[in-house]
């Protein structure tokens, strides 16, 4: 406790003033001259920057989108392409008349595609670079690579 009778209580500042006409205790802000509404605008603006900066972050994160065909075994197209250091979300749309499994190691997914159905799988941010993808079912035929640049 110091001369103004300040106490720090589980990390909060709890702050009077002995007043000698019998008045209410002051609060912190009181005590250190600042109104509850100056505090406030204070905080706003120091809140302002983390906001503004925050809003280019998570539009940079926005996953980009590719789209995959599977016919007659046959990947299409056989290397898409996506940007380099972004999430990736991966559309396989399965023509056939037989279940396919979208499979990579590489890109560390496993998923089964029903005859006539679509699956959607997420990737996480890549490096430059060739990323093999199959089909487990028939991966004699049915191969390709994303390509992020």
């Amino acid at each position: 406790m110091n001369e103004t009778g300040a106490f720090i209580v589980a990390r909060r500042c709890v702050c009077f003033e002995r007043m000698g006409d019998g008045s209410p205790m002051r609060t912190c802000l009181e005590l250190l001259g600042m109104t509850r509404l100056r505090w406030l605008s204070l905080l706003g603006l120091g809140l302002a920057p983390v906001v503004a900066l925050a809003a280019p972050a998570h539009a940079a994160d926005e996953p980009a989108k590719v789209t995959l065909t599977l016919k007659d075994h046959r990947f299409s197209p056989a290397e898409p392409t996506a940007p380099a250091g972004k999430p990736i979300v991966i559309e396989v749309t399965n023509l056939d008349s037989t279940p396919s499994e979208f499979e990579s190691k590489p890109l560390r997914v496993e998923k089964v595609v029903p005859a006539g159905g679509k699956v959607t799988v997420q990737v996480r941010p890549l490096s430059p670079g060739r990323y093999r993808f199959f089909d487990d079912y028939h991966e004699a035929t049915a191969e390709g690579f994303l390509v992020t640049k």
